[in-house]
């Protein structure tokens, strides 16, 4: 089984959902014995597709997989815009940083590494 953590990579929602919801998210699933998880960081648009707030955001949440048991092998992490419909199905063309796998791939396990960002 896997499962898709959704991440909200805008301003202050990503450590808000650290200090609740997604915490438990986590643990909830690891409880029902998920084994992997794909995680997608959303409203990358929001955080001006900055690669700095995506690393940021994949460092963290790393650390706090890592302690649920999520470490190996490592999560894969796809940055995304949901609103502008980047790297949720087969590229488009729609955002210059769109390279690499999209969710759809990156679910069904197609996918060796995250897209990059500028």
């Amino acid at each position: 089984d896997a499962i898709l953590l959704v991440l909200n990579a805008a301003p202050g929602e990503f450590e808000a959902g650290l200090a609740g919801q997604t915490l438990e998210h986590i643990w909830i699933c690891r409880s029902m014995g998920v084994a992997e998880l794909v995680v997608a960081v959303n409203q990358m648009d929001a955080a001006g597709w900055a690669e700095a707030r995506f690393e940021h955001i994949k460092e963290r949440a790393s650390a706090i997989l890592a302690q649920a048991g999520y470490a190996k092998p490592p999560p894969v992490f796809v940055p995304v815009s949901a609103f502008e419909g980047v790297n949720l199905a087969p590229p488009g063309g729609r955002h210059p940083t769109e390279r690499g796998a999209e969710m759809a791939t990156t679910s069904a396990g197609q996918a060796d590494s995250p897209p990059g960002l500028d």
